[in-house]
């Protein structure tokens, strides 16, 4: 979702891939965000629910961080909040990736 939307003239900058805690399980779960306005929630797109829908609403979903190929971003009040250091332990896979993609242009 992330690079066909990108595809499609998206700014990069407002997509973002956020990891959640999903109510009622115990494992992690990863989103796309699309922030349309800084002063609202961004919206949601996952594979959990056919709607797109604001963060806010999706009471399922518990935001730890969000992040896309510039930044990472913790969460205040269901809105993208300040920049957040992610521990990504030894590798940093989303580099990684992004390094792959890179090199098959």
């Amino acid at each position: 979702k992330f690079y066909t939307l990108k595809y499609l003239g998206v700014d990069p900058k407002k997509l973002f891939l956020s990891v959640v805690k999903v109510k009622g399980s115990t494992t992690l779960h990863m989103i796309l965000l699309y922030e349309y306005n800084k002063k609202f929630p961004p919206l949601v797109l996952d594979n959990l629910s056919w709607k797109v829908l604001p963060l806010d609403r999706r009471k399922d979903l518990k935001p730890l961080f969000a992040f896309n190929e510039s930044t990472s971003l913790g969460f205040k009040n269901n809105k993208l909040g300040d920049y957040m250091r992610v521990d990504w332990g030894r590798e940093n896979k989303w580099k990684d990736l992004l390094k792959k993609i890179k090199n098959k242009k």
